[in-house]
């Protein structure tokens, strides 16, 4: 019967994973037994942060791993940077995929894309589609990992300004994954036809019943002037991502038409015909 037993240790290493910042100075101990491989000290820069790992990974028990990593910065699509910081814990046996649970804070976030307003639901629906399958009879994985921002979401593009705050929950598996939860605006403005108006609420919720998509409640809301008369005009957004309707509301009691108008051209209809 063969067996392995013993040390050994890896510094100054570097590891290169396909959609993740590379690892650089990859620093580790391990020990060799009959039944486990024991992690006593795993850690590299990771993104310009920190990352550790520890524990076990038994032969017949499945790994028993803690980890955690400090301001790692990542770039996951063009235009979308963001810092995180998080710790969890990695266990499980090998009939079963092993859980990957723990705890991930967004720390900062900008999404500086410039888009057309036509593409705005669009590009979030191709952001939320399902990533390629796995291949296997099983998943490598399971989630269960939260995924929270106080604050700190920022868009900054020529659509929006705005501040979010985020309290997500991800679970499942990479080919079937669940996101529940909501991402809220705090503050900030949108541009309509070149009119600012000040964001009022703003929620994305994510549901097990609406997989691949979000719920929307939003209104915004500006004041516009025309021939010496200012209009209040707020715009709402209900619905969902792939079944989202768009409704104008004013205090003065304008018509859907007039209040279009008055946001394309700055006059209603019948100040247009004058």
């Amino acid at each position: 019967v063969q067996r392995l037993d013993g040390k050994a240790s890896v510094r100054d290493a570097a590891i290169e994973v396909r959609g993740v910042p590379p690892a650089v100075g990859l620093r580790g101990d391990f020990s060799f037994s009959a039944t486990q491989v024991s992690v006593e000290a795993l850690s590299a820069e990771v993104g310009g942060g920190r990352f550790k790992a520890a524990g076990t990974i038994g032969l017949q028990s499945g790994p028993d791993l803690e980890w955690s990593f400090n301001e790692v910065g990542l770039e996951p699509v063009r235009d979308l940077e963001m810092i995180l910081t998080g710790r969890g814990t990695l266990r499980g046996g090998w009939r079963e995929p092993p859980l990957l649970a723990g705890e991930v804070t967004v720390e900062n976030l900008l999404y500086d894309r410039n888009l057309e307003y036509r593409d705005l639901i669009p590009s979030f629906n191709r952001a939320m589609a399902p990533a390629a399958r796995i291949d296997q009879e099983k998943p490598p994985l399971r989630f269960d990992l939260r995924i929270r921002a106080r604050d700190g979401l920022y868009v900054e593009n020529n659509i929006a300004g705005l501040e979010a705050r985020a309290d997500l929950r991800l679970r499942g598996t990479p080919n079937e994954p669940s996101l529940r939860g909501t991402v809220e605006i705090i503050d900030g403005t949108v541009s309509i036809r070149g009119r600012s108006f000040d964001i009022e609420h703003g929620v994305l919720s994510f549901r097990p019943d609406l997989p691949g998509e979000a719920s929307i409640d939003f209104a915004a809301e500006s004041i516009i002037e025309a021939q010496g008369i200012p209009y209040r005009i707020t715009v709402r957004v209900t619905g969902t991502t792939d079944d989202y309707r768009v409704h104008l509301e004013s205090e003065e009691g304008l018509s859907q038409t007039d209040i279009a108008s008055l946001i394309a051209f700055g006059k209603t209809v019948a100040q247009l015909q004058q």
